[in-house]
């Protein structure tokens, strides 16, 4: 009598998939009452990095011989490709101009928070006038009844 047998192996066959059937929606745009909004402005496009410009090796901290040549050579006059050195100037060029355009919306933005600034005190001091002249009315329109 053995204890252990060997199962019989059932394949069955996983029934036929049939794809559900939803009901068809509308494809109307749904209005929200918002008016369309406006387009976003096009940017300039970014100049294009050669593959020549990325690092592929991380830079290691240690100092060898060849390191200590390279800053040795850098007293000598570094010769670079004239496309090269255009490309760098053009970057920065690129750069400066981007940053002068944000220092001037940075301004903008200071100025519009300065008056919004000036406004709110001057609603402040009208919200204040305007409760000094109901207490004043409350208190002369209450102080006859109470005679």
């Amino acid at each position: 009598m053995a204890l252990f047998s060997k199962k019989k192996e059932v394949v069955r066959e996983l029934p036929k998939f049939e794809e559900p059937l939803f009901p068809e929606m509308p494809r109307e745009r749904v209005e929200h009452g918002l008016s369309e909004l406006p387009s976003l402005p096009s940017l300039p496009s970014m100049p294009a990095i050669r593959s020549e410009q990325i690092r592929t090796q991380p830079r290691s901290f240690t100092m060898d011989m060849s390191e200590s040549r390279e800053i040795s050579r850098l007293k000598e006059p570094i010769f670079v490709k004239i496309d090269k050195f255009r490309d760098a100037l053009s970057n920065l060029e690129f750069i400066k101009k981007k940053l002068q355009e944000s220092s001037e919306l940075l301004d903008k933005i200071k100025a519009i928070r300065s008056n919004e600034e000036e406004e709110l005190e001057q609603w402040s001091h009208e919200i204040n006038l305007i409760k000094d002249k109901i207490d004043m009315i409350d208190k002369k329109l209450f102080s006859e009844i109470e005679q």
